[in-house]
C-alpha cells in the first residue's frame, strides 16, 4: 500500500468521522425533546479554543441525596422540569430515570458538598446601643423579624446580638456576625470605630422564637454542552450581559438523556 494511498485513506476517514458528528448532532436535534436552559455567568474567552464560550448553567449544579456516595467521574441523571418556559433541574440520581420523565445524562464533576439552609423567626426585640432604636426604625426591626442564613449557630429561645450598620444609601442593614454575647456583636462593629459616628451605627437584641434548619449536598456536574461558538463581536455582547441572567439556550434532549447545543437566546431586558 502506498504511502500516497494511506494518506488519502485517512483524509476520508476524518471525513467519515465529521460527517457522522454532523449527521448525528442533526438528528438529534430533529429527534430530540427542545428545552431552554438558564445560563450563570460565563467566560467568553477560552485561552484554548478560540471563538468558543465557556459555558455554566443553572443545571450545572444540583442537588443530590446527603446520605448517598457520589464519586467524581461517574454518571448522574438529572430530572427536568419546566418552570415559566425554562427548564429547571427537579431531581438527581445514579439511576437512571422512569419512562416518560425528561432527563439529561451527566457526568459528576467533584464530590458533593454540604450546604445549610436556616430560616428563623424573631421576636422581643429591645435596645442596646443607642437606646430608643428600636422605637425610631419600627421598619428596619420589621424586616429582621424573619432571616435566612447559612451560618447559624443558634437554638431556638437563645438571645441574640444584631449589629446594625447606616449604608450610605441611608438604609439600615444587619452587618457582620451575630452573636449570643454584647460583646461579639461589639467586636463585629469594632473596625468601623474609626471612621463612623456613633448615630450610624447599632446594635439591638432578639429572640430566637422559631427555627428551621435544613441540610443538603450539592454537586457539580458536566453535560457536554460547556462550549459555544461565537465571533468575537457576539463573545464580547455574551459577556456584557452575563450577569443580568438574560442568556438561555437551546438544547435538544434525546430519549436516552444526550443532549446537543442548540441556539443561545438573548432575553429582552424587559422580560422577568
Amino acid at each position: 500500500m502506498s504511502r500516497s494511498f494511506k494518506f488519502h485513506l485517512l483524509i476520508a476517514a476524518w471525513i467519515g468521522v465529521l460527517l457522522f458528528m454532523a449527521g448525528s448532532k442533526q438528528y438529534q436535534i430533529a429527534t430530540g425533546k427542545k428545552v431552554l436552559l438558564e445560563v450563570v455567568p460565563i467566560d467568553p474567552r477560552h485561552p484554548f479554543m478560540g471563538a468558543y464560550v465557556q459555558l455554566n448553567y443553572a443545571i450545572s449544579t444540583v442537588e443530590v441525596d446527603p446520605l448517598i456516595t457520589y464519586k467524581k467521574g461517574a454518571d448522574l441523571f438529572v430530572t427536568l422540569v419546566e418552570k415559566q418556559g425554562v427548564w429547571m433541574a427537579a431531581d438527581a440520581s445514579r439511576q437512571r430515570p422512569a419512562a416518560g420523565d425528561l432527563y439529561i445524562r451527566g457526568l459528576m464533576q467533584s464530590p458533593p458538598w454540604t450546604n445549610y439552609q436556616i430560616k428563623a423567626r424573631l421576636d422581643d426585640f429591645a435596645d442596646v446601643r443607642p437606646t430608643r432604636w428600636i422605637e425610631s426604625h419600627p421598619r428596619e426591626v420589621d424586616k429582621l423579624r424573619e432571616m435566612e442564613d447559612n451560618r447559624w449557630l443558634f437554638d431556638e429561645g437563645d438571645t441574640i446580638y444584631i449589629p446594625l450598620v447606616l449604608e450610605k444609601t441611608g438604609q439600615w442593614t444587619k452587618r457582620y456576625e451575630i452573636s449570643k454575647s454584647m460583646e461579639g456583636a461589639s467586636n463585629s462593629l469594632s473596625w468601623y470605630a474609626s471612621r463612623l459616628d456613633k448615630e450610624e451605627t447599632a446594635i439591638i437584641s432578639a429572640r430566637v422564637a422559631w427555627m428551621d434548619k435544613r441540610v443538603y449536598s450539592t454537586i457539580r456536574v458536566k453535560y457536554g454542552i460547556e462550549k459555544y461558538f461565537a465571533t468575537e463581536e457576539k463573545a464580547k455582547e455574551l459577556e456584557r450581559i452575563r450577569n443580568d441572567r438574560r442568556l438561555l439556550v437551546e438544547a435538544y434532549v434525546s430519549a436516552n438523556g444526550g443532549v446537543t447545543l442548540g441556539e443561545m437566546i438573548i432575553k429582552p431586558k424587559s422580560e422577568p
